[in-house]
């Protein structure tokens, strides 16, 4: 899944993604103006054993 939004000059980038072990990871980037993107959120969630 993907998403984002934009308020002003400020842009975000989400990618959200669950593989077959059932772990859920997250990452998303801020863009500011015309700088390069820089990394917001970098998770992983593991299933419980």
């Amino acid at each position: 899944m993907t998403w984002g939004f934009a308020l002003g000059e400020v842009r975000t980038n989400s990618v959200l993604r669950i593989n077959e072990r059932g772990e859920w990871t997250e990452f998303s980037e801020i863009l500011i103006g015309s700088q390069p993107p820089k990394k917001l959120l970098e998770l992983t969630v593991y299933p419980q054993e």
